[in-house]
C-alpha cells in the first residue's frame, strides 16, 4: 500500500514527464489529493452494493461488526464518522434477525400494523440526523456494520534549510489499494490539467475493458 510520500513523487514525476513545469508544495499538494480523493470516493460510494469492485475498494472503510447499546426510549447517537450504515442485527434468543430500515413516513404505518408491528424478532430502525431510533424501544442491544467516511490523507513536513521534507510521523496515510490510488493520481493530475496516466496504466484498463465487454 502507498504511502502519501509515494503518491506525491509519483504524481510529481507524472505530471513533468506530461509537461508540468513546476513543484507541487505542500500545500497544493494536500488540497489537489484531498479533492481527488474524496471525488474518487463519492463516484464508489454512488454506486455502493451496486458493483463488486467498488464495494472491494471501499471495505477499507468498512467497520467490523460492533455492539452498540441502546438506551431506554430505543434511540442510538450515530457515529460521527458514519455515512452509510451497511447492516444491523440482533441476537433474540439466539436466533440473528435483521433490523428493517423503515423511513419515517412509514413509521406510523408500521407500528400500527396488526401484523408488522415490531417486534424482538421483528425490529425496525429509522435514521435521523443525529440518531438511530429503534422499535421495540426495548432493544437494548444490536450490532452494528456502518461505512465510514473518508479522512483525508496529508503529506506532513518539517523545515530542512528552508525546504520542506518529508515527516512520515506527522502525516496521514492513505488506505486505499495501489489501484485506486492511480485512480485518485490520474483525478490530481485532472486538476492540474494535465494527463497524468501512463501508457501502461491506459493499456492495462483497454485490456480489461476488453475482458468486460
Amino acid at each position: 500500500m502507498a504511502t502519501i510520500d509515494e503518491c506525491k513523487r509519483t504524481l510529481q514525476y507524472r505530471a513533468t514527464k506530461s509537461g508540468f513545469n513546476g513543484n507541487l508544495s505542500p500545500a497544493d499538494f494536500n488540497l489537489i489529493w484531498n479533492r481527488a480523493e474524496q471525488r474518487y470516493y463519492n463516484f464508489l460510494y454512488k454506486q455502493y452494493g451496486i458493483n463488486q469492485d467498488n464495494v472491494d475498494s471501499l471495505i477499507r472503510f468498512k467497520t467490523d461488526p460492533m455492539t452498540i447499546a441502546v438506551d431506554g426510549a430505543g434511540k442510538y447517537t450515530m457515529p460521527t464518522d458514519l455515512i452509510h450504515t451497511d447492516s444491523l442485527r440482533k441476537d433474540a434468543s439466539g436466533k440473528q434477525v435483521s433490523i428493517k430500515k423503515v423511513e419515517d413516513d412509514r413509521l406510523a404505518a408500521w407500528l400500527d400494523s396488526t401484523y408488522d408491528a415490531p417486534t424482538l424478532l421483528n425490529p425496525i430502525y429509522v435514521e435521523y440526523k443525529t440518531y438511530i431510533q429503534f422499535y421495540p424501544i426495548t432493544l437494548a442491544t444490536a450490532t452494528l456494520v456502518y461505512l465510514k467516511k473518508l479522512t483525508p490523507a496529508v503529506w506532513a513536513y518539517t523545515l530542512v534549510s528552508d525546504r520542506p521534507v518529508y515527516n512520515s510521523a506527522a502525516s496521514v496515510q492513505p488506505v486505499w489499494l495501489d489501484g485506486d490510488i492511480d485512480e485518485i493520481i490520474y483525478l490530481c493530475g485532472t486538476d492540474l490539467g494535465i494527463n497524468t496516466k501512463s501508457a501502461m496504466d491506459i493499456q492495462f484498463n483497454d485490456m480489461k475493458a476488453k475482458e468486460n465487454a
